[in-house]
């Protein structure tokens, strides 16, 4: 049974959570009624991390494809790798960025999009 709200347009079809042998991350997959898919890796370790041919050492990372293209969220984090594209920074933040099948330079690097970096604490 699928739940959804009239405001979103595309509801969630099926969720999983998908085995890993890090007991330092969890990832779950959910499959939208388009076919988009999103799966979500939660890292508990503070070294990188891989899994499902990822690695990254980011706190949370969302990877959605629709297709041949990516939309990919990294939280607290400074790099993402994995076999559809590669996204590095210098500071750790949260980064979202996306790589579309048409135009663009039709390489792994993703381009950002949007980015927040934490201001250090006042003193």
């Amino acid at each position: 049974m699928a739940y959804s709200v009239k405001g979103w347009p595309n509801p969630v079809r099926s969720l999983r959570r998908v085995p890993l042998d890090d007991v330092n991350v969890t990832a779950a997959e959910m499959t939208h009624q388009d076919g988009t898919v999103t799966t979500v890796l939660v890292s508990y370790g503070n070294a990188p991390w891989k899994a499902l041919g990822w690695s990254s050492d980011a706190r949370v990372l969302c990877l959605r494809r629709q297709g041949s293209d990516l939309k990919v969220l990294l939280t607290g984090g400074t790099f993402a790798e994995g076999p559809d594209g590669a996204l590095r920074r210098a500071t750790p933040g949260n980064y979202a960025a996306e790589r579309r099948s048409s135009g663009g330079s039709g390489g792994k690097q993703l381009q950002i999009v949007s980015e927040w970096i934490p201001s250090p604490p006042s003193k």
